[in-house]
């Protein structure tokens, strides 16, 4: 029965391994902050928030996939919406895309592993002028290029949205609103035990 049990663990962990292709990686540094893109929505309405972004510099984006034949490179795609306007009012997303470079062979347990890791420095406005404390949506999608051609994955686009600017920090009260404070909270304990 454990040779059983092991068998359909290893089965189910295999057939994972193919579909999802190496696991994690896929991974994108906007602002000096690292993002697991892959784990974004991939339907419209269903967007991951990033939360504040005031630097909206891309340095390092990877990619892993899973192919039955030797690809080549992959692109990366991105559209900016302000959640107003229907059309982008940035893009990177015409002609090639952002190119990340060549594939590298991971081999992986079934020998079909790629991938590609690009460093560098694109502006991620994509030409737009944005507002601060507005609130800005993200599309973002692959193209591996080789013997297969492939949207990475099945034509999934992902999806992010953030606020434009740096996170307000939180109101610290003053010295003498404490005091007030603290004299409330005294007052109301003396009141209690004069009651008693």
């Amino acid at each position: 029965m454990k040779k059983l049990a092991v068998f359909a663990v290893a089965a189910i962990m295999a057939a994972s391994a193919m579909a999802d292709g190496l696991n994690g990686g896929n991974n994108i540094t906007i602002g000096g902050q690292d993002f697991d893109w892959s784990s974004w929505g991939t339907a419209d309405g269903q967007d991951t928030d990033l939360g504040y972004l005031s630097d909206l510099t891309i340095s390092s984006i990877a990619i892993n996939w899973w192919s039955d034949n030797s690809n080549g490179g992959a692109n990366m795609f991105f559209e900016l919406y302000d959640g107003v306007n229907s059309d982008p009012i940035g893009s990177l997303a015409g002609n090639d895309g952002l190119w990340l470079g060549n594939s590298t062979y991971v081999g992986g347990d079934y020998g079909h592993d790629y991938k590609v890791e690009w460093t560098g420095s694109q502006d991620g406005k994509f030409g737009a002028t944005l507002t601060e404390g507005n609130t800005y949506y993200l599309n973002m999608w692959a193209k591996t290029y080789g013997d297969s051609d492939a949207w990475y994955p099945d034509g999934s686009r992902y999806h992010a949205q953030f606020t434009y600017g740096t996170a307000p920090t939180p109101a610290v009260p003053e010295p003498a609103t404490m005091s007030l404070l603290g004299l409330g909270a005294l007052a109301m304990v003396l009141r209690r035990k004069l009651r008693k």
